[in-house]
């Protein structure tokens, strides 16, 4: 499907969700949902926060010509106020949470429906900037002003969530500033990672600087990794190490290097709980990976039990119990 066709297509299913009423009216979604895995191992919970298909967001689409399809940017702004909300109750990434946490972090995020709007804001400028400022510079790319008015209004890409997170020298809880040292070298600050498919094996279907930033960055996994785990290296790791800023992991090598030692390193070094951006088919949402502590299910992994708590930004239901899925893999992944 070309750059046009798609684009029209989510936006003409958008305007008929609208006219038939199907979508909710409401700008804040009060709806949660759980599934247990693998008979009650652990448990996976979906919390709906802010409606991305609001009217309210028009205003803002408009201005930064972008798709209604707004799910990419707000999972960073979701993921950045999260970090913000540990920060401010003193919760490290080696810190466990309580089984109420969630509820008072949705509060958090709902209750400050301006700063939404001007954090969404903020990252539509930044990523419309850096579209504007490629077709400038790979004008010759596009046949005519409709193909670059369509290349602007696409639906975020892996590369731009990554860029956004990792790159672009903004602290992880605010859209304006440049993170401190001490910010960028706390080594008990809860991590933010992107967790996404493997492009590769739809690489020659890709476009411009999506598709050259595909043959870039994930070629080296083949076509036989299915997901690719993303983080930002921290300055020390820069000065002992050396090499990019950006390190990509397999589910399997991420496990390897920061899962399968978490019972040989001191508590201080447990990475216990963890902000991801994750693509789930094309969506994105924000996920927290965590233990809770949980009496009733001690006798089978302890007092604290392993857990995923999604936050989304539409009405229905995203998780699922299967092992197959997006939650399955990063269930076993992370706590396996």
């Amino acid at each position: 499907m070309t750059e046009k066709a798609n684009f029209e297509a989510i936006e003409e299913s958008l305007a008929l969700a609208r006219k038939d009423e199907t979508e909710p009216k409401e700008f804040i979604l009060d709806e949660h949902h759980v599934c247990d895995y693998k008979g009650r191992q652990g448990v996976i919970q979906q919390y709906n926060t802010v409606n991305q298909f609001h009217p309210s967001f028009q205003k803002i689409i408009d201005e930064y010509n972008t798709t209604s399809m707004l799910c990419g940017y707000l999972s960073i702004v979701h993921a950045r106020l999260l970090h913000q909300f540990f920060q401010s109750n003193n919760v490290s990434k080696n810190t466990p949470l309580s089984s109420d946490w969630a509820k008072s972090a949705v509060d958090m995020i709902t209750s400050d429906t301006e700063r939404i709007m001007e954090d969404t804001a903020e990252v539509m400028k930044r990523i419309q900037h850096k579209r504007k400022k490629y077709v400038q510079i790979n004008e010759e790319e596009f046949e005519d002003e409709t193909s670059k008015k369509y290349y602007e209004r696409a639906l975020v890409a892996d590369y731009e969530i990554s860029d956004e997170l990792f790159r672009c020298g903004k602290p992880l809880d605010s859209v304006d500033g440049k993170a401190s040292d001490d910010d960028e070298d706390n080594e008990k600050n809860i991590n933010i990672y992107l967790w996404r498919p493997n492009n590769y094996p739809e690489a020659k279907y890709a476009t411009h600087e999506e598709r050259s930033r595909i043959e870039a960055e994930d070629s080296v996994f083949g076509n036989d990794v299915k997901y690719i785990i993303e983080r930002k290296r921290t300055q020390h790791e820069h000065m002992k190490e050396g090499g990019y800023n950006v390190e990509r992991f397999s589910p399997n090598d991420w496990h390897k290097k920061l899962v399968s030692n978490y019972n040989h390193v001191s508590a201080e070094e447990k990475e216990i709980t963890n902000i991801f951006i994750v693509n789930i088919h094309g969506h994105f949402c924000t996920c927290i990976s965590t233990r809770i502590y949980d009496e009733a299910n001690k006798n089978i992994h302890g007092s604290f039990s392993p857990a995923l708590f999604f936050f989304n930004t539409y009405q229905g239901k995203i998780i699922s119990g299967n092992e197959d899925s997006t939650m399955g893999c990063m269930y076993d992944t992370i706590f396996q």
